[in-house]
């Protein structure tokens, strides 16, 4: 039934499980990483997003959570790893990556919208507002501006 779960699921999603000692327990979903995998170090197949999560896997064995936005040329994912603590000890962690590809895409339309109806009036004033409206809304919009705040 898992399985199935993300056969179906229409956002491409991913988790997995690693051991303490690097080698994955399981894994499912249909996003990110490499199909059979046997341990974190070959989990992903980009080298970018296998450097980004190399370091999050290793924040995640010390005991923290860490969440990232990870972009590749074609995609944008939201990676969060978190720790499995036993006894005061992490045994394991977890992570899970959405593809927020297209909602990054709308994302930028709306902010391409928003600049060019920027000092408007009429109609586009109104359309302006809508843009910023759901661009303050966005809880991914948030997210990048939070990870780039010089951007």
């Amino acid at each position: 039934m898992f399985d199935r779960f993300f056969d179906n699921f229409p956002i491409p999603v991913t988790m997995w499980t690693i051991a303490k000692d690097g080698a994955v327990i399981s894994q499912r979903g249909n996003g990110i990483v490499h199909e059979h995998a046997d341990s974190v170090d070959a989990l992903f197949e980009c080298p970018i997003l296998s450097g980004m999560a190399h370091e999050a896997h290793e924040l995640a064995f010390a005991g923290e959570h860490k969440s990232f936005l990870a972009r590749t040329e074609d995609n944008f994912y939201y990676v969060s790893i978190v720790p499995y603590v036993v006894d005061d000890k992490v045994s394991s962690v977890s992570g899970i990556a959405w593809d927020v590809t297209s909602n990054a895409f709308m994302l930028a339309i709306l902010e391409t919208i928003s600049e060019l109806t920027e000092q408007r009036s009429g109609d586009y004033k109104n359309i302006n507002e809508l843009a910023h409206k759901a661009l303050k809304a966005s809880r991914l919009a948030y997210l990048i501006r939070e990870e780039s705040p010089d951007e």
